[in-house]
């Protein structure tokens, strides 16, 4: 008789997203704004490991840049996309532990208005994606003035 061991499933949601701060503000061409913030708690009995997020922009063409950090670290630069991942070095979440995501947007020419939402978080427990409840993030509205 041949034993096949069974996989431990991943649970179904392994963290939620605790508070989102939007925003609704407008800026002319070379103002960087505040885009949004959101908060994901690690709700698992496992320690996670964070390496990217992906913010989705709906219209890209209104920004030069895109800036985000991770839990008040440095800002990493971006370019605007409709989805835009970042990567980082892994960040270990503890059972319990909170990440706080916060993004800013930088205008370019042309007018227009756009939304932002944190669209999707790259959490993995021993390699298995995780998934996070309240995702995707509306984070607001953005407008070229």
């Amino acid at each position: 008789m041949r034993f096949t061991p069974t996989p431990t499933p991943t649970p179904d949601f392994g963290g939620t997203i605790i508070r989102i701060i939007g925003s609704n503000q407008s800026g002319g061409p070379g103002d960087t704004v505040f885009a949004g913030r959101a908060d994901g708690r690690n709700t698992s009995n496992q320690t996670q490991t964070l390496s990217c997020v992906r913010l989705a922009i709906s219209n890209p063409g209104l920004f030069d840049t895109v800036l985000f950090s991770v839990n008040g670290g440095g800002r990493i630069k971006g370019v605007p996309a409709s989805s835009t991942r970042f990567c980082f070095a892994p960040i270990r979440l503890p059972p319990g532990a909170v990440a706080t995501f916060e993004f800013f947007l930088r205008f370019a020419g042309g007018g227009g208005s756009s939304s932002q939402q944190l669209a999707d978080l790259e959490i993995t427990v021993n390699r298995e994606r995780v998934r996070y409840r309240r995702l995707p993030a509306f984070f607001g509205t953005l407008s070229r003035r």
